[in-house]
């Protein structure tokens, strides 16, 4: 008998789809205009390729895919398609058209249960696909007042969504006559009163365990059930589609089990120090210790719940 170590029990493969605010991180320096498509960074414009048989789409869970997918078909003749990395059409998703045009485009935003149509960008055409959101977050440079900031806003047609919590100076903001993010983002940030400006992308982001590699994710078919063992595919809990969701940031879980290893280097540090043995009535930091050598359920179980935090890298 073998203790299964939570460490085998969390995927480094795990992909969830996010909005990343690229201008919390970055600050840039001004760089000459390229032409096309430009992503500003590290003082210098990266060209971004903007997808030519796709669209980006938000469509409304309530509506069903299989309706969504048939009014896409009829509409736009397009194929609607799961964003890579996931197995479910959801709230996000990618329509393949034959050519992306602004007829295309417009006749996709008729079909039911569709809340958006916009553009796909790469940064290179093998690269994962970054989602339009319409929106772009920047910076202004201290001392700007109010009224400063405003006028400027309006000189690129830009209106404020919402201030960047915890980030003075930063704004989302939202182009008002036209419909491009990016192009704004581009000349907003070569204004001298910006100190950047970037357009706010959802792309897929990879997960990667913080400690040593998650070489047995593959046998773990009730996580992720492709059929290996001679098994059902798809006959799991669909974690991968709950990752997409949330990973249970400020969630407390409690369980009722055999014991639990809480010193272990995947638990230490989400365990609350709360346990209870139900035989002798101990309660405390340890008391859910295993103490027999079968007892590893519960560490195996707390492993899937709770083990340690994971590092994400954008993946282009």
């Amino acid at each position: 008998m073998v203790l299964m170590s939570p460490r085998f029990l969390v995927p480094a493969g795990r992909v969830r789809l996010a909005v990343l605010s690229f201008a919390a991180i970055l600050v840039v320096s001004a760089a000459a205009q390229a032409e096309g498509p430009v992503f500003y960074s590290g003082g210098r414009a990266h060209p971004l390729i903007r997808s030519e048989t796709e669209f980006a789409m938000e469509i409304d869970p309530a509506a069903g895919a299989a309706a969504t997918k048939a009014g896409l078909l009829e509409k736009a003749g397009g194929l609607l398609k799961p964003v890579p990395g996931t197995r479910r059409i959801e709230r996000y998703a990618i329509l393949e058209v034959a050519q992306a045009t602004p007829e295309a485009r417009q006749a996709a935003a008729k079909a039911a249960g569709v809340r958006s149509v916009r553009p796909i960008y790469r940064f290179r055409p093998d690269g994962s696909p970054m989602m339009s959101t319409g929106e772009l977050v920047a910076k202004v440079r201290p001392g700007l007042t109010d009224a400063q900031r405003a006028e400027l806003f309006a000189e690129y047609g830009l209106e404020m969504v919402r201030p960047v919590p915890r980030l003075a100076g930063a704004y989302v903001l939202r182009p008002v006559a036209r419909d491009d993010e990016v192009e704004a983002a581009a000349a907003l940030h070569l204004d001298k009163r910006a100190l950047y400006a970037h357009p706010d992308f959802r792309v897929n982001v990879q997960w990667r365990q913080t400690s040593a590699g998650d070489e047995f994710f593959g046998e773990q078919w009730h996580l992720d059930n492709t059929g290996q063992g001679g098994g059902t595919p798809g006959a799991d809990i669909n974690v991968r589609e709950a990752w997409n969701i949330t990973t249970g940031a400020d969630v407390r879980v409690a369980t009722l089990d055999d014991s639990c290893d809480v010193n272990h280097e995947d638990l230490v540090d989400n365990y609350l120090g709360i346990s209870q043995d139900a035989v002798t009535g101990d309660e405390s930091r340890t008391a859910a210790v295993p103490e027999l050598y079968g007892d590893y359920h519960g560490t195996a179980t707390m492993g899937l719940i709770a083990a340690e935090a994971c590092a994400a890298s954008p993946r282009r």
